[in-house]
């Protein structure tokens, strides 16, 4: 972790790497939480070859874990479900999350498909953290 400046991190767990998914269903990446007693504290990621692409730090307040997200509301798939259901209501028919990216790699999102034959419930619903929306349409994602 030699790459990452935040102290407090380098004495954090790693968590294990989730593989991230471009727009297209390409691999896009890894991403590698890092946590101390169930918070998130940052998390490292790397792009579609393993390079180190950034590490992104969830800290309010440098060197207080109790600013850090749990590490369940970004790596909880069942949360991530749970956060899309309570936001669309009862009804709505989700496929499995997939960490993907919206427009740009360093905008990780959860993706959640949404199966149901309502037609005014949205075909897509990203999940950052305990924020959902509906993307909008990008014309072109970026991968700089």
């Amino acid at each position: 972790m030699g790459l990452v400046g935040d102290v407090l991190a380098r004495q954090g767990r790693l968590l294990e790497p989730v593989p991230v998914i471009g727009p297209a269903g390409q691999p896009a990446g890894w991403v590698v939480g890092i946590e101390i007693e169930d918070r998130l504290l940052g998390l490292i990621q790397l792009d579609e070859r393993d390079r180190f692409r950034r590490y992104a730090s969830f800290l309010k307040r440098p060197g207080s874990i109790e600013t850090g997200p749990r590490v369940g509301d970004w790596f909880d798939r069942s949360a991530v479900l749970e956060r899309v259901s309570t936001w669309l209501g009862e009804g709505a028919e989700l496929e499995e999350p997939i960490l993907t990216f919206d427009r740009h790699p360093d905008r990780l999102v959860w993706m959640v498909r949404v199966t149901s034959g309502n037609e005014k419930l949205p075909e897509r619903v990203f999940v950052a953290g305990d924020h959902v929306y509906v993307p909008t349409e990008p014309t072109e994602p970026t991968t700089g």
